[in-house]
């Protein structure tokens, strides 16, 4: 969905981040090796997936440090979702110009 090159009809932004959309029928598997010093986020938007053997569910999200192998399997309902890929010190960067969401959310 994007990358710092714009590559295959990504939108181009100017961040060392890769944004990818995910879309996994019932029962279907996902491998990716992931680069030395990256960190790797998984939202899932619908559905229910295992991310390395931990199940989330609709609304889950978690963040991958120090990990080799990202597997995804989705579950009896599919999966819809998206994964991003940003390096390590990209958190430190984000923090201090973030602030929290409003209780409404």
């Amino acid at each position: 969905m994007a990358s710092p090159s714009g590559a295959q009809g990504s939108l181009h932004v100017r961040q060392d981040v890769y944004l990818y959309q995910l879309l996994l029928a019932p029962g279907q598997t996902l491998g990716q090796t992931l680069e030395t010093g990256r960190r790797q986020y998984v939202h899932l938007v619908e559905g229910d997936i295992e991310v390395n053997g931990t199940s989330l569910n609709a609304g889950d999200g978690v963040r991958l440090d120090e990990l080799v192998e990202l597997d995804l399997r989705a579950g009896m309902r599919g999966h819809g979702g998206c994964c991003s890929t940003c390096p390590k010190r990209f958190d430190r960067i984000q923090a201090r110009f973030s602030s929290p969401l409003p209780p409404a959310f």
